[in-house]
C-alpha cells in the first residue's frame, strides 16, 4: 500500500497496520535479547513471583531497555519505520518509551484507555508503534481499537487503585467504547507493527489461550514540536540516542 493511502488511513482511522515492517530475523533477535534479559532478572531476584499472579509477575513488562542497551534502541528507531511515523505526524518525532510484553497464558487484558491521558504530550498528543512479535489474536490478547475515535478528546477515565495491577500511575484508568462505535479486533503475525495516535480508544482482552504468549514491543514518541510531556519527561532521547528534556506536564493532560 501506498504511503499516502496508508497516511490517509491513519488519519481517517487513528491506526494503521503495517505488514512485515521487520524481518523474522530481527524479530527473533530482539526476543532473544529480552529472553535473556528476563533470565538474567529471575536470577538476580529482580523478578520475583506472586502465588496470586503466577505467571503474570513472572513475566511482567520490562520497561525503557532503549535508555540502556543499543541492541532495543536501533531495534525501536528502524528508518523505515521512523520514516512513516514522522510522515503520518508530519514532523521529526522524540522517543518517550520502550514497553515489552511477554503477555503469557491467563494474564490479564489492558482496558480500554487513550495513550495520552498518562503521557501527557501537549501541545499535540503522542503517536505509538506496536510491534508484533508473535501470533496475535482475540484469543491471545491483541490489540482492539474502537473505530471513528481517532479524533477523540482526552477524556477523563474511571480510575481504581490496584497495587498488583501494572498500570501507569498505580491505577487501572478505563474508559467505555461510545454507543455505536464499532471495536475493530487485530490479528498480527510475527515483524507487523501497529501505528496509532494518543487519542484512538483501544484495548487488550486477556489472553484465555491455554499455552500461547502473545509478545511484543510498544514504543511511544513525541513530536519535536511538543513543550510538555508527562512520562518520561526528563529522560527523552532523540533520534541520535541524546538525552533531551521536555516540561513537565503537571497541570492535566491536553490534546
Amino acid at each position: 500500500m501506498a504511503e499516502g493511502t496508508l497516511k490517509e488511513e491513519f488519519k481517517r482511522n487513528g491506526f494503521v497496520v503495517i505488514k512485515n515492517a521487520y524481518t523474522i530475523k530481527e524479530v527473533e533477535q530482539l526476543k532473544n535479547y529480552y529472553h535473556e534479559l528476563w533470565m538474567d532478572q529471575v536470577r538476580d531476584g529482580i523478578i520475583q513471583q506472586d502465588p496470586d499472579k503466577p505467571l503474570e509477575s513472572l513475566y511482567p513488562r520490562i520497561k525503557d531497555y532503549h535508555q540502556k542497551k543499543e541492541e532495543v534502541f536501533n531495534f525501536v528507531i528502524k528508518n523505515n519505520v521512523i520514516s512513516l511515523v514522522e510522515h503520518f505526524l508530519e514532523e521529526e518525532v522524540d522517543l518517550i518509551s520502550t514497553n515489552f510484553y511477554f503477555k503469557p497464558p491467563g494474564s490479564d487484558g489492558m482496558p480500554m484507555h487513550q495513550d495520552n491521558y498518562g503521557i501527557g504530550v501537549s501541545p499535540g498528543k503522542c503517536i505509538a508503534v506496536w510491534v508484533s512479535l508473535s501470533e496475535a489474536n482475540h484469543e491471545n490478547g491483541s490489540m482492539r481499537f474502537v473505530k471513528g475515535t481517532a479524533d477523540s478528546d482526552i477524556l477523563e477515565p474511571e480510575k481504581t487503585v490496584d497495587e498488583k495491577a501494572d498500570t501507569f500511575g498505580g491505577y487501572v484508568q478505563t474508559l467505555k467504547a461510545p454507543e455505536g462505535h464499532e471495536v475493530i479486533s487485530l490479528s498480527t503475525s510475527p515483524g507487523d507493527i501497529v501505528i496509532y495516535n494518543g487519542a484512538v480508544l483501544h484495548d487488550s482482552p486477556p489472553n484465555t489461550s491455554s499455552s500461547e504468549f502473545r509478545e511484543s514491543i510498544i514504543t511511544h514518541f513525541a513530536p519535536v514540536s511538543a513543550k510538555k510531556v508527562t512520562l518520561n519527561y526528563n529522560y527523552l532521547v532523540n533520534k541520535q540516542g541524546q538525552r533531551i528534556r521536555k516540561r513537565p506536564n503537571f497541570s492535566g493532560i491536553k490534546r
